[in-house]
């Protein structure tokens, strides 16, 4: 395979992984930031509460991220003939 068609698959299955992740992040992200402790907990820090909101935020952006990357995978946008 081509040094530029595997990069096309590496995008491809980034993109897919982050859709994943922000699926899950709209099932389990209040719980997983607000039961945390460390450097995500410091992060990501709101009032009590308002993480049961702000998961829909992360979660559509690394959504809308993935569908992007995705879509630049598929189409091999930028590839130079």
């Amino acid at each position: 395979m081509e040094r530029r068609g595997f990069m096309f698959v590496i995008l491809k299955f980034v993109g897919i992984m982050m859709m994943i992740s922000g699926v899950i992040g709209f099932v389990w992200g209040d719980k997983v930031i607000t039961k945390s402790e460390g450097f995500v907990d410091r992060a990501f820090s709101a009032p009590k509460g308002w993480m049961k909101y702000l998961k829909w935020v992360y979660g559509v952006g690394l959504l809308l991220m993935g569908i992007g990357v995705f879509t630049i995978g598929v189409t091999e946008f930028g590839q130079t003939m």
